[in-house]
Parts: C-alpha cells; structure tokens; sequence
C-alpha cells in the first residue's frame, strides 16, 4: 500500500523530470514540491542564497542554472544544472559534509557544461532539426544528523530513437562525508532481496517475469544489485524506497518501478539507528531557487589549433560496428592462457590505490611509460579523449598520432552510423608491430551497445588488423600476455566478466564471471591481479 510520503518522493521526482525536460524545449510544467523562485539577472549566487535562506529559515539552497548553446543565433543544445547549498549553520557544523557536496555540485556543473558545448557541436554536425539536451537535477529528501539524502535525476535527448532518463541516490553521513552504501543500513542480510521480490510481486504482479527475463546473470537481480551495491535508495519515516530506472531492471518500454519496504511490514530490515522517526517537513529545509540562464559555445573538445593537418595526425578508419578483421591477418595458432583463481577478497568497498599499494604496484592510469613507449592522450574534457599520442620513453621524439574519433564515435563505413553517446580511448599498449587500444563509453549498454572494444592497429602499414566484438572491454586498462588479451567489461545491470581475447583476431577465447566489473587489471610474475569495485582477486597464469 502507497502511503503519503511514498506519494510525496514520487512527486518530487517527477517534479524533477519536468523540470529537466522543460529545459530540453518542450512545453512541460513544473510539478508539485518546492516553489522555485527566479532571480533578477546580476544577482550573484551568493547573494542569492542568502536571500533565499534568509527569507524562508531554509537549511538548504538548490540553485537551478541553465546552459544553452548557439550556433549563428539558433539554440543547438541546452540543459540544467543544480547546485546545492548549505546554511553557514549546517556548513559550520558538518564541513565534511560541505566538503561531499562541493565535489558533488563540481561535477554537476562539469558534466552539464561540457555535455551541452559538445551536443551542440553534435547537433550541428547531425542538422539536428530541434536542440539536444543534457539536463540534471537534484532534490534533497532528507537531511538531520544520521543522513543527508539527494535524489539526482539526469535527462538526455541527443537524436536518438527516445530520450533516456536514469536516477541515483546519494545519501551521505554529514559527520564524515562518507557515501552510504545500502549493506551499511541493512540488518537483516539475508533476507533482503527476498523482502525486496516479495514487495515488487506485490505492487507489479504482471512485471516480476519479465524482469527475471530481462535480468542477464546467473543470479536473483534483486540480490545481485544489493552484492554490487546499484540500489537507488532512501530511508524515510516510512520505510526503504527504492527506485528503478528504465533500462535498469528490465525494458525500456517497461518503465520506472518504485517500492517501499515499510517498516510495519518489514521490522527487522533496516538497522533501528537509521530510521527515521517521524516525517520530515523538506518544504521548511529546502528553498530552491533558479538563477540565470548561461550560454557555452560549441565544442567538439579539440583546441581550436590543434587539428589533424597541424598535428599530423593518422585517422583510423571504422569498418564496422560488428567485429571486423582485416584480409591481411592470417590464421595464427595462438597460445591462450588460462587463469585458476587463488585468491577472492570481498568487501563493500575496494580502495584500489590501497589495493595497489600493498601488492607493491601502482594504479595503471594514463599516460604512462612502459619503459620502451610513453603513452598520452591528447584531452578535450574530464572524462578522456579520441587522440593518442605515443613518444619513445624520454618523451623527446612523438613516435605515433592516431585520430581514433571515428573508431569511437563514427560513422562507420559499412552503415554510417554515428554513436548515441560519446566514447573515448581507455588504455593502449605496442607488443612487437602492433599497437592494441581499448575504447569505451561511460554509461549502460542500452544507451549505446556499440562500445567497449579491444582494436589492433598495424604500426607498420597504421592501418587496422581487427575489431573485437563488443562489450568486452570498459575497465581502466587491459593487459598483454603472450598470445591472450586479458580485459573485463561490467556495469550496473549488465554481466560482469574478464575476457581473454587471441591477440591475433581479437577472438573472445574464454569468459570468467567475476563478482562486480574490473577495474584494473595487474601482472607480477604468472600471478595476475584484478580489482573489481567490491572484490581483490588473484589467479594463476597457466599455459
């Protein structure tokens, strides 16, 4: 049974969606939830905030700004931003707090900002008929000493068959800033996910089959989520909400689902410290306000001075989005590894650089020198590049420059089709005459299918000898091990495996399940290290 709080986060959700869609053109509404108040143009953020909290007693601010973007007067592309502010009193109390928050609100603005100024060149390059749009927002659905909760919402419509929309919960210790994960509030462990299918055969009867089919591992997804921590979670005076976006557990078609697991019905789920007591009055904790529209220009993340004819740069063709391999490779009869595990070490949480640290190596991150090759990406935006340059050790001589836009965002050759969200080079590495790069995208299979592929260049003739397939390939690096390429691909929802390719055609050889995705990938002798983001793990290299 829906009970009013229930009803109420829902609405702020909503509230949410429309007001992130209204920023992508169309002629929505805002919902229901906190009035927003519009400033004059001028008005500084922080006169802004005092004026807001100072008026109503609110404890918290969201700022709502927006980002446009023109080409020759015509708007390309546009989006929203929040930016949530604490009271000088909430600040002085909780600084670490303060201190998640800012991180927080740094990526917002980044991430809406640079999304927009790129969109906008995309949407010229495609002669979008109508603006693209990359929107988030935020509402704050809890906040007293145990917990500081933010529901995030982001929005995207950049030319494809739908807009996508996804939701994340951030909820927060304001005594030291640390993240909740859902294990840190779950008491009863065991039987959790169960509670979890028992609410949602309740409440969506006709959609529980589905899910299970849709789901892709060998696993209960409701147990699975809770192993990997993906849950979008909150904890009301209610009880445990917890929110599904679409494409998460089943079909896009299917929709959101949304459930609450009460503490009437359920007494012995959540740890009797986190509940909350009684209802929260959020409309006399938070003010949200709206400030002034900013505009970006467009960018396809490149300097202005730096392009392929200045810089020399060799473009590599893409073939095809499908697995591709050259007419020049030949059959090789390749010597694949395999791997026994020795060693699984779970916790909710793996500090990798911890993780590195005490096996006695670094964290694999570009650019890097493998004593012989340094390699470096030329960067356009926080998140990574298209363009690899490749020195010899001392960095003195530029030995290699591949443009790889095409390989990761098209078109390709044989369709024409160009990607529906950006992809970048992860890592790279030359063994004898052949260069092997990863190339991936940050975000669901669902959005963009044609992502995380292993590719072989000839640095001889620079042209390219084969394509994986994909989906193989989005942790951090991969390494090169004889005649076997060993890479992990996972997300949330989506299967989690270690690949071990034939470097000769980029054949998948052999899958291993792993616990959650692998992150970075580590060899010390015949012993191979992989951190995955809940679970060190160590295996044996064999012949």
């Amino acid at each position: 049974m829906k009970k009013e709080l229930n009803k109420m986060i829902a609405g702020i959700l909503a509230a949410s969606i429309c007001l992130m869609t209204a920023a992508c053109g169309n002629n929505v509404e805002e919902g229901e939830g906190n009035p927003a108040t519009t400033i004059e143009s001028g008005t500084t953020e922080d006169n802004l905030v005092e004026t807001a909290q100072t008026s109503s007693g609110a404890d918290v601010t969201i700022v709502t700004t927006a980002v446009a973007s023109y080409v020759d007067e015509v708007e390309k592309a546009n989006g929203k931003y929040p930016q949530i502010i604490l009271s000088d009193d909430l600040a002085s109390k909780y600084p670490k707090l303060k201190a998640a928050i800012d991180d927080q609100n740094s990526f917002w603005k980044a991430d809406c900002e640079e999304s927009v100024a790129s969109s906008a060149q995309w949407a010229v390059e495609m002669e979008a008929s109508s603006p693209y749009c990359v929107a988030s927002g935020a509402d704050v659905v809890r906040v007293d000493d145990r917990m500081f909760s933010i529901w995030a919402s982001y929005y995207y419509d950049q030319g494809g068959a739908h807009p996508n929309h996804y939701d994340e919960s951030i909820n927060i210790d304001p005594a030291t800033g640390r993240i909740y994960t859902i294990s840190d509030v779950i008491a009863d462990t065991d039987g959790f996910a169960q509670a979890v299918r028992d609410e949602m055969t309740k409440e969506y009867p006709d959609s529980i089959e589905g899910i299970d089919e849709y789901h892709y591992g060998d696993g209960d997804v409701f147990q699975e989520k809770y192993d990997e921590d993906t849950y979008t979670w909150f904890l009301t005076d209610e009880g445990l909400t917890l929110y599904f976006s679409p494409y998460e557990i089943d079909a896009y078609a299917a929709g959101d689902y949304e459930v609450t697991l009460s503490y009437e019905d359920y007494p012995n789920l959540v740890q009797d410290i986190y509940k909350l007591s009684e209802k929260q009055d959020i409309d006399s904790i938070v003010v949200k306000v709206e400030g002034d529209t900013i505009t970006v220009e467009p960018s396809s993340g490149y300097d202005d001075e730096h392009d392929e004819e200045e810089s020399g740069a060799i473009t590599i063709a893409n073939p095809s989005w499908d697995k591709y391999t050259s007419e020049s490779v030949s059959d090789i009869d390749a010597s694949i590894i395999s791997l026994t595990m020795t060693k699984e070490d779970k916790t909710d949480w793996l500090d990798t650089d911890q993780w590195a640290a005490d096996n006695g190596f670094d964290i694999a991150r570009m650019p890097y020198s493998d004593g012989v090759y340094y390699y470096e990406l030329y960067e356009f935006s926080d998140y990574g590049a298209t363009e690899l340059l490749i020195y010899n050790a001392d960095e003195t001589i530029l030995l290699y420059d591949y443009d790889l836009s095409q390989i990761c965002q098209g078109p390709d050759e044989e369709s024409g089709y160009m990607t529906a969200s950006e992809e970048y080079v992860r890592w790279a590495q030359i063994v004898e005459d052949t260069l092997y790069v990863s190339v991936a995208h940050y975000g669901y299979a669902s959005e963009e299918p044609n992502n995380a592929y292993i590719l072989a260049i000839d640095l001889t003739s620079n042209q390219l000898l084969w394509k994986s397939e994909p989906l193989v390939a989005n942790s951090s690096n991969f390494q090169v091990f004889g005649d076997t390429i060993i890479c992990g691909y996972g997300f949330t929802a989506e299967p989690d495996y270690i690949y071990l390719l034939n470097r000769y055609n980029g054949d998948v050889a052999e899958t291993i399940p792993v616990a959650s995705a692998a992150e970075q990938f580590e060899i010390r002798g015949t012993t191979l290290y992989v951190a995955t983001y809940n679970t060190a793990y160590e295996f044996e290299i064999g012949q």
